[in-house]
Protein backbone atom coordinates (compact mmCIF):
# COMPACT_ATOMS: atom_id res chain seq x y z
CA UNK A 1 0.00 0.00 0.00
CA UNK A 2 1.05 3.68 -0.77
CA UNK A 3 0.37 6.31 1.15
CA UNK A 4 0.26 10.10 0.26
CA UNK A 5 3.92 10.25 1.65
CA UNK A 6 5.38 8.23 -0.54
CA UNK A 7 4.24 10.48 -3.77
CA UNK A 8 7.59 12.34 -5.60
CA UNK A 9 5.82 15.80 -4.82
CA UNK A 10 5.44 15.61 -1.37
CA UNK A 11 8.96 13.84 -1.19
CA UNK A 12 10.22 16.89 -2.73
CA UNK A 13 8.23 19.38 -0.27
CA UNK A 14 9.51 17.53 2.54
CA UNK A 15 13.14 18.02 1.24
CA UNK A 16 12.92 21.58 0.39
CA UNK A 17 11.94 22.23 3.97
CA UNK A 18 15.11 20.62 5.00
CA UNK A 19 16.94 23.33 2.93
CA UNK A 20 16.71 26.08 5.75
CA UNK A 21 20.28 28.02 4.66
CA UNK A 22 18.81 28.11 1.18
CA UNK A 23 18.48 32.08 -0.50
CA UNK A 24 14.93 32.40 -1.32
CA UNK A 25 16.05 32.72 -4.67
CA UNK A 26 17.34 29.05 -5.02
CA UNK A 27 14.06 27.95 -3.49
CA UNK A 28 11.60 29.88 -5.43
CA UNK A 29 13.97 28.65 -8.42
CA UNK A 30 13.31 25.26 -6.99
CA UNK A 31 9.49 25.12 -6.55
CA UNK A 32 9.07 26.61 -9.63
CA UNK A 33 11.08 24.01 -11.30
CA UNK A 34 9.41 21.21 -9.58
CA UNK A 35 5.61 22.98 -10.06
CA UNK A 36 6.36 23.43 -13.73
CA UNK A 37 8.01 20.16 -14.76
CA UNK A 38 8.09 17.74 -12.36
CA UNK A 39 4.32 17.70 -10.10
CA UNK A 40 2.10 18.07 -13.19
CA UNK A 41 4.12 14.56 -15.11
CA UNK A 42 5.12 12.76 -11.50
CA UNK A 43 3.74 14.55 -8.75
CA UNK A 44 1.42 12.09 -7.46
CA UNK A 45 3.48 9.20 -8.25
CA UNK A 46 5.07 6.75 -5.75
CA UNK A 47 8.47 7.63 -5.64
CA UNK A 48 9.86 3.93 -5.89
CA UNK A 49 7.56 3.22 -9.42
CA UNK A 50 9.38 5.79 -11.63
CA UNK A 51 11.80 4.10 -13.63
CA UNK A 52 15.04 5.79 -15.56
CA UNK A 53 13.00 5.72 -19.17
CA UNK A 54 9.67 7.72 -17.59
CA UNK A 55 12.24 10.17 -15.97
CA UNK A 56 14.22 10.47 -19.50
CA UNK A 57 10.33 11.29 -21.24
CA UNK A 58 10.07 14.25 -18.46
CA UNK A 59 13.37 15.93 -19.01
CA UNK A 60 13.43 15.33 -22.79
CA UNK A 61 10.06 17.14 -22.63
CA UNK A 62 12.21 20.32 -21.34
CA UNK A 63 14.99 19.53 -23.85
CA UNK A 64 12.27 19.77 -26.49
CA UNK A 65 11.34 23.32 -25.64
CA UNK A 66 14.96 24.37 -25.88
CA UNK A 67 15.75 24.37 -22.58
CA UNK A 68 18.55 22.23 -22.00
CA UNK A 69 20.04 23.92 -18.70
CA UNK A 70 16.76 23.55 -17.12
CA UNK A 71 16.41 19.88 -18.42
CA UNK A 72 20.21 19.08 -16.49
CA UNK A 73 18.62 21.60 -13.59
CA UNK A 74 15.92 19.41 -13.35
CA UNK A 75 17.50 16.07 -13.60
CA UNK A 76 19.94 17.34 -10.54
CA UNK A 77 16.99 18.22 -7.98
CA UNK A 78 15.16 14.91 -9.07
CA UNK A 79 18.31 12.99 -8.38
CA UNK A 80 18.70 15.05 -4.88
CA UNK A 81 15.01 14.34 -3.97
CA UNK A 82 15.25 10.58 -5.38
CA UNK A 83 18.58 10.67 -2.46
CA UNK A 84 16.83 11.83 0.41
CA UNK A 85 13.59 9.43 -0.35
CA UNK A 86 16.23 6.79 0.17
CA UNK A 87 17.87 8.10 3.04
CA UNK A 88 14.43 8.34 4.72
CA UNK A 89 13.18 4.79 4.15
CA UNK A 90 10.91 5.52 1.10
CA UNK A 91 12.89 4.82 -2.35
CA UNK A 92 14.95 2.08 -3.43
CA UNK A 93 16.80 4.00 -5.90
CA UNK A 94 17.88 7.12 -7.95
CA UNK A 95 16.51 6.63 -11.38
CA UNK A 96 18.55 9.34 -12.57
CA UNK A 97 21.96 8.09 -12.13
CA UNK A 98 21.23 5.86 -14.80
CA UNK A 99 20.92 8.90 -17.11
CA UNK A 100 23.99 10.59 -16.92
CA UNK A 101 25.56 11.40 -20.55
CA UNK A 102 21.78 10.91 -21.96
CA UNK A 103 21.23 14.59 -21.93
CA UNK A 104 22.06 16.88 -24.86
CA UNK A 105 25.28 18.77 -23.65
CA UNK A 106 25.13 22.49 -22.79
CA UNK A 107 27.47 24.21 -24.83
CA UNK A 108 29.24 26.86 -23.07
CA UNK A 109 30.67 30.04 -24.35
CA UNK A 110 33.30 31.90 -22.80
CA UNK A 111 33.98 35.56 -23.43
CA UNK A 112 37.07 36.56 -23.50
CA UNK A 113 39.18 38.82 -20.91
CA UNK A 114 42.12 41.31 -21.23
CA UNK A 115 45.43 39.29 -20.95
CA UNK A 116 47.72 42.24 -22.13
CA UNK A 117 48.43 45.06 -20.43
CA UNK A 118 47.82 46.85 -23.78
CA UNK A 119 44.66 45.67 -24.10
CA UNK A 120 43.38 47.83 -20.69
CA UNK A 121 44.18 50.76 -22.18
CA UNK A 122 42.58 50.38 -25.46
CA UNK A 123 39.15 49.31 -23.48
CA UNK A 124 39.50 52.64 -20.89
CA UNK A 125 39.90 54.79 -24.25
CA UNK A 126 36.80 52.99 -25.85
CA UNK A 127 34.82 53.52 -23.16
CA UNK A 128 36.10 56.76 -22.86
CA UNK A 129 34.64 57.65 -26.82
CA UNK A 130 31.26 55.73 -26.36
CA UNK A 131 28.99 57.89 -27.46
CA UNK A 132 25.43 56.21 -25.81
CA UNK A 133 23.70 57.02 -22.88
CA UNK A 134 25.91 58.70 -19.78
CA UNK A 135 24.56 55.77 -17.13
CA UNK A 136 25.39 53.13 -19.66
CA UNK A 137 29.28 55.13 -20.08
CA UNK A 138 29.02 55.45 -16.51
CA UNK A 139 28.13 52.11 -15.78
CA UNK A 140 30.80 50.36 -18.54
CA UNK A 141 33.69 52.69 -16.42
CA UNK A 142 32.67 51.33 -13.24
CA UNK A 143 32.45 47.89 -14.20
CA UNK A 144 36.02 48.36 -15.93
CA UNK A 145 37.47 49.88 -12.61
CA UNK A 146 36.02 47.88 -9.93
CA UNK A 147 35.97 44.23 -12.04
CA UNK A 148 32.68 43.63 -10.14
CA UNK A 149 29.70 41.08 -11.69
CA UNK A 150 27.57 43.10 -13.78
CA UNK A 151 24.70 42.14 -11.54
CA UNK A 152 26.46 43.44 -8.22
CA UNK A 153 27.04 46.46 -10.33
CA UNK A 154 23.43 46.84 -11.06
CA UNK A 155 21.89 46.52 -7.76
CA UNK A 156 24.79 48.65 -6.06
CA UNK A 157 23.39 51.15 -3.25
CA UNK A 158 25.01 54.61 -2.09
CA UNK A 159 25.14 52.56 1.60
CA UNK A 160 27.27 50.19 0.27
CA UNK A 161 30.19 52.99 -0.74
CA UNK A 162 32.15 53.96 2.32
CA UNK A 163 31.98 57.80 3.60
CA UNK A 164 35.31 59.04 2.46
CA UNK A 165 34.45 57.52 -0.87
CA UNK A 166 37.38 54.86 -1.04
CA UNK A 167 35.87 51.38 -0.62
CA UNK A 168 32.78 49.59 -1.97
CA UNK A 169 31.62 46.63 0.78
CA UNK A 170 29.36 44.57 -1.08
CA UNK A 171 27.27 42.98 1.44
CA UNK A 172 27.74 38.91 1.54
CA UNK A 173 23.84 38.37 1.25
CA UNK A 174 24.40 39.59 -2.47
Amino acid sequence: MVSADDGFEAIAREWMQTKAKWSPATRDKAIWLFETYAFPWIGKRPIRSLTPPEMLVLLRWSESLGKLETAQRLKQRCGQVFRYAIGTGRGDRDPTADLRGVLTTIHVRHHSSLTRKEAVGELMRAIDSFTGHLSTRCALLLSALTFVRPGELRSWEWSEIAVDGREWRIPPKK
